[in-house]
């Protein structure tokens, strides 16, 4: 399949899946709720204004958008900032045709996820180590209810350094308290 068939294709499976899951990052004039810039430093991202912080934890907020998507159904989105770069999109999204996600998802992707189960839901799984993405689709069927989380790897690395030490830190203030 060429490269122009497999946009095409794409471009007609976020059409009738609801637009909402496109992972190759571009850079735009303003935020762009689908591509962010992951990786880069939240100061430095265009139309940051849209995004408003509703958790926080050490090196790690949680933003949520607030701008106009043009979604075909209504979706949640947030974001997840690790040392104040852009680590994660977030997607929640109720009343999902999952059978169509499954069915046109390898087609838009170019490859078949990998698909496991966690309790009551369905996990469809991409690795794009060429752009250093990990897709994650999760599917509730019994709800009909989607999460999608949109990983930038080299973050991850720096989120599980992060947990380590807060890990070490806790252990030691316990070793201490117990003194």
């Amino acid at each position: 399949m060429t490269i122009r068939m497999r946009c095409a294709w794409r471009g007609v499976f976020w059409a009738a899946v609801m637009g909402c899951f496109a992972v190759w990052p571009v850079r735009a004039c303003a935020f762009d709720c689908l591509a962010p810039p992951f990786g880069e430093r939240m100061d430095r991202i265009e139309g940051r204004e849209q995004l408003r912080e509703y958790a926080h934890s050490g090196d790690l907020a949680y933003y949520r958008y607030e701008g106009p998507c043009g979604y075909a159904m209504p979706a949640r989105i947030s974001y997840a900032f690790v040392d104040g770069a852009l680590f994660a999109r977030i997607i929640e999204a109720h009343d999902v045709d999952f059978e169509a996600v499954k069915k046109l998802a390898p087609e838009a992707y170019g490859k078949k996820p990998k698909e496991t189960r966690d309790g009551p839901w369905t996990v469809l799984t991409w690795n794009f180590r060429d752009r250093d993405m990990k897709l994650k689709i999760k599917y509730d069927a019994s709800e009909r209810r989607l999460k999608s989380a949109l990983y930038y790897e080299p973050l991850r690395e720096r989120l599980r350094a992060i947990a380590a030490q807060r890990e070490i830190f806790e252990t030691l203030a316990k070793g201490l308290e117990e003194k």
